[in-house]
């Protein structure tokens, strides 16, 4: 029974943070937004430069207003 309360608790925790809920807390805070995108070069050419020339622009805009930096 242990066992599959355990893992009752490991896979709603994974859920939770899939969703973008964490159970961990963190030890320093920073002001700093980062976004990492991982693709080829060129199988991602226009989702790219949507984000970059649309979206980035605005989240920067965002950060900025609520004095975090945006990288």
């Amino acid at each position: 029974m242990a066992a599959a309360a355990a893992a009752a608790a490991v896979a709603h925790e994974r859920r939770a943070t899939l969703c973008g809920h964490s159970f961990q807390t963190v030890a320093q805070r920073s002001n700093i937004v980062r976004i990492f995108l991982s693709s080829t070069f060129l199988d991602f050419v226009h989702e790219r430069n949507r984000l970059f020339n649309d979206a980035f622009p605005e989240l920067e805009q965002w950060c900025q207003e609520k004095g975090v930096h945006f990288q």
